[in-house]
């Protein structure tokens, strides 16, 4: 595969505003690249159409080869497409693991991923704190269970909303490191939407969102 994604003249307007004007993206397999700009630029937007959780105004995109559809979205967000957020989105009355595995879960491939689970917590340094519940955990170890459920159904590409925008400093540059050396090593396909400049230095491309273009930094 020579890019997990493609995206065609994207363009997203709203009553009295055109946020994107025909963006054009392609990522391909093991690259990591950020996105940046100022609050309000549309950033979010962006990663919520590339992710096929919002539809584009107009434009096209494809995912792992296949062009995203109304019907397929859904299909294509599970199988494909990991997310990771800055509120971090878990249950948070349910375990590390129990998290780990709601993608599989929802494919209805729960049994056969429990190993794969414990495998990503161990990746992320969390297998002595699977069964406590995330309710329970720091803000770090929460971002960290969030990266391993973004892999557990082994996605070729991984979305991340602002990943550390609500960790200190010190925490940020462990997870920094840890989403893109897990990226890596699995060669997914990894977009970051981020404010934080030692992020983006991590990434191979940074790219910047300025009023509604994405150009290169």
């Amino acid at each position: 595969m020579k890019h997990v994604v493609v995206a065609k003249n994207l363009s997203k307007s709203f009553p009295g505003i055109e946020l994107l004007k025909e963006i054009s993206l392609e990522v391909a397999p093991g690259e990591a690249v950020a996105i940046m700009g100022k609050s309000g630029e549309g950033k979010s937007t962006l990663l919520h159409i590339l992710g096929t959780l919002e539809a584009p105004s107009a434009g096209e995109i494809e995912i792992a080869g296949q062009p995203v559809k109304a019907a397929n979205t859904s299909l294509l967000r599970n199988r494909h497409i990991g997310f990771i957020f800055q509120a971090f989105h878990l249950m948070e009355e349910e375990t590390a693991l129990s998290n780990v595995l709601m993608p599989a879960k929802i494919a209805r491939k729960e049994k056969q991923s429990v190993a794969r689970a414990l495998e990503l917590l161990e990746q992320v340094g969390l297998t002595s704190r699977k069964e406590i519940l995330v309710k329970f955990l720091s803000g770090g170890e929460k971002q960290r269970v969030a990266i391993a459920r973004a892999l557990c159904n082994d996605p070729e590409l991984i979305l991340a909303d602002e990943p550390t925008g609500n960790l200190d400093h010190a925490t940020s540059q462990g997870i920094h490191e840890l989403l893109i050396d897990s990226a890596k090593k699995m060669n997914k396909a990894l977009i970051v939407v981020t404010h934080d400049p030692e992020l983006a230095k991590l990434c191979d491309r940074t790219l910047i969102l300025k009023e509604g273009h994405l150009c290169t930094s």
